[in-house]
């Protein structure tokens, strides 16, 4: 909602995701907004219109992400609902680093995931190979058709996976930066 405007207006509409983790870039437009689902939304605020919500009104369309992120580890929990409840593939906080190079995600069933959002680290070319002939650490993926995603592609730009500590109770744990970057702090069902 965007409060400078008289009466709500919508500014962002991602269909039935619930969101769930917000979280406003230094530059002050990058928003990154995490949901009831596995995928990482940023948005650029500018490019954003906003609309008079009404009662009576259906909701507008789907808000189209600048960029969708993901792990391959938690797509996989996305795809067999027998082995993993999708309670445990949404995620509950969203923090950007104060450089804007990184962004954590924290997910539910246990994962807080450290994305490399640096634009070198973002550019297509820099997505398929890595010239050591390892595998990359950045891949762009196109998603099903059927999917429901306003996107088409996923990157799969995670560097980091921090595990051990419980986030299934609720959907409502926080994470972020702490000194300075130098450390990531969360909540969690263990304390």
């Amino acid at each position: 909602f965007d409060l400078r405007e008289d009466g709500h207006r919508v500014a962002i509409h991602t269909g039935e995701v619930g969101l769930t983790g917000i979280d406003l870039a230094t530059n002050g437009h990058a928003l990154a907004i995490g949901g009831n689902d596995p995928y990482l939304r940023v948005y650029d605020l500018r490019a954003l219109t906003s609309r008079k919500e009404q009662p009576t009104m259906p909701p507008g369309p789907v808000t189209p992400a600048v960029s969708l992120h993901c792990t391959e580890e938690i797509q996989h929990r996305q795809r067999t609902p027998l082995r993993f409840p999708s309670r445990d593939v949404g995620i509950s906080g969203v923090a950007w680093s104060s450089n804007m190079q990184k962004l954590l995600a924290n997910y539910r069933g246990g994962d807080i995931v450290l994305f490399d959002m640096a634009p070198s680290a973002l550019r297509e070319e820099n997505s398929c190979s890595s010239e050591d002939g390892a595998s990359p650490r950045h891949r762009v993926i196109d998603l099903p058709r059927n999917c429901g995603l306003e996107h088409a592609q996923v990157h799969l730009n995670a560097i980091q996976c921090y595990k051990g500590r419980d986030n299934e109770q609720t959907c409502a744990k926080e994470v972020r930066f702490l000194c300075d970057g130098a450390a990531v702090g969360s909540g969690g069902d263990c304390g």
